[in-house]
């Protein structure tokens, strides 16, 4: 299908039927006259033919004289208009015309005026020039004065300080003249001197030689009598231990019948007969009990003693110290039934750190006290190693460390926490546990092994003595020389 014509084409084909000679006729039927303009279809010019075909069947159409007539109204109406702006035009541009002339007229004079007002300045310039050029010429005449004159005094004056200058090469000259010949005069007394000094120092050299040869001599004889001394305190140790166990065991063993027979007494005089023979035997052991060294009972605390109360706990217990009254403890909680003390050790006469365990139980304690009996600290000690904890020695000012049969610990007093622990192997049983303040080492029993371990305050080991065959259950101490 062909496509609808352009307004501007249909206005043009308006235009050429004014010529009588143009007869527009319609583009699919030549032969018939377009008498309708298709508003629908852009304008398009139609005849009567395509009317009826009904191919523009509801399209608007408009005849074709009435669109001739309304775009002639309008081309009139444009031409008017354009007259109008036209005429606006040709006014503003003579307007536009007259202020060109007049902005190139004043541009015209301002240009002649800057010229002139260049020309004058440049004349300025050039007199301002010629006088510096004069001015110049004065300063280079006056700083060639000055740099003669200048030079000229320069000259003087080191000639000046030349001659000066050897006159004081001549007096210094003299001078260290002088000056040799006292040196060498004092030199060759003080080499006098120092020969003399010399010859002395080297005779007092051969006697300190002579004293120390001595001195080795005497220290070889005494290292041999130390030897001797160390070879009889073993000796006497071993035997000491073993007096310990038999009077420990003898008295275990007294206890344990004592305590039968209260269970099996009333209340009458016969338990207090037995309690009294219980006591007879508690001071006829202490003798011997004395003589015991152990850390837990020695470093700041010469004598602790353990009593019975009156529910069977071992709760109370009664400091002896060498130059004060006897005083008595009473813990609170170790006091209760079902409590006891599993150990007890001194530090340094300050503090007495204390285990204390429940009966049947999990609950294990490690309290803190002054040698008042005043409780400052006390801590839980974890479930996990309640129930075999069993040894305890204060480590230093705030560590306590504590022993069981497979691990040892080192445990802050003031917190509670474990600042270090070591495991032992299984065939390894802790018996005992003591802290040597002089060298800051641990040492620990082993029954399983039969060895004392030495460890640091670190908890590393530092080396290990094997014991013999009979020293099955040691008692440690730390004597301080």
């Amino acid at each position: 299908m062909q496509q609808s014509k352009t307004y501007s084409e249909n206005i043009r084909e308006l235009i050429e039927r004014v010529s009588p000679s143009f007869v527009p006729t319609c583009t699919k039927h030549p032969e018939n006259t377009v008498t309708w303009t298709c508003k629908t279809c852009n304008d398009q010019l139609i005849c009567e033919q395509c009317r009826r075909t009904g191919e523009h069947a509801g399209h608007s159409l408009e005849d074709t004289n009435t669109t001739y007539q309304s775009q002639v109204n309008y081309l009139k109406t444009a031409k008017k208009n354009i007259d109008r702006i036209n005429a606006k035009f040709l006014i503003a541009s003579d307007e536009n015309q007259n202020e060109e002339n007049e902005i190139r007229s004043q541009f015209e004079k301002l240009k002649d005026v800057y010229y002139k007002e260049n020309e004058t300045i440049l004349m300025r310039l050039k007199d301002e020039e010629n006088q510096l050029e004069e001015y110049e010429q004065g300063e280079r005449k006056t700083i060639n004065f000055s740099k003669e004159a200048d030079q000229r005094l320069y000259e003087v004056e080191a000639i000046e300080e030349l001659t000066e200058l050897e006159q004081k090469m001549e007096y210094l000259e003299q001078e260290k003249k002088s000056v040799q010949e006292r040196l060498e005069a004092k030199f060759k007394e003080r080499d006098s001197i120092a020969a003399q000094q010399l010859e002395a120092l080297q005779k007092e050299l051969e006697a300190k030689k002579q004293a120390i040869t001595d001195k080795q001599e005497g220290l070889e004889v005494n290292e041999n009598i130390f030897q001797r001394v160390c070879d009889k305190f073993k000796e006497v140790t071993e035997t000491h231990a073993n007096n310990c166990r038999e009077s420990i065991t003898s008295f275990v063993k007294s206890f344990g019948e004592i305590n039968a027979k209260i269970t099996e007494a009333d209340n009458g005089l016969a338990t207090v007969e037995l309690l009294q023979d219980l006591c007879s035997h508690i001071n006829h052991s202490r003798g011997k009990l004395e003589d015991v060294s152990n850390e837990s009972f020695v470093v700041g605390i010469p004598n602790i003693c353990y009593t019975p109360d009156g529910q069977g706990s071992f709760g109370h217990f009664t400091l002896h110290p060498a130059e004060e009254e006897t005083v008595s403890f009473n813990l609170h909680r170790e006091a209760q039934k079902g409590w006891c003390i599993e150990n007890i050790s001194g530090v340094g006469g300050q503090r007495i750190d204390v285990i204390s365990r429940k009966r049947g139980g999990k609950e294990c304690y490690l309290d803190i006290l002054d040698l008042k009996g005043n409780l400052h600290n006390s801590h839980k000690l974890s479930a996990k190693s309640a129930e075999a904890v069993r040894f305890v020695c204060g480590v230093g000012e705030e560590l306590a460390a504590t022993c069981c049969e497979n691990e040892i610990s080192l445990i802050n007093i003031q917190t509670g926490n474990v600042e270090a622990s070591q495991k032992l192997n299984r065939e390894e049983e802790a018996w005992q546990i003591a802290y040597n303040s002089v060298t800051n080492e641990i040492v620990i029993g082993l029954v399983g092994t039969n060895e004392l371990r030495v460890y640091n305050e670190k908890l590393d080991i530092m080396r290990s003595v094997e014991m013999q065959d009979t020293l099955r259950a040691p008692i440690i101490t730390i004597c301080p020389w």
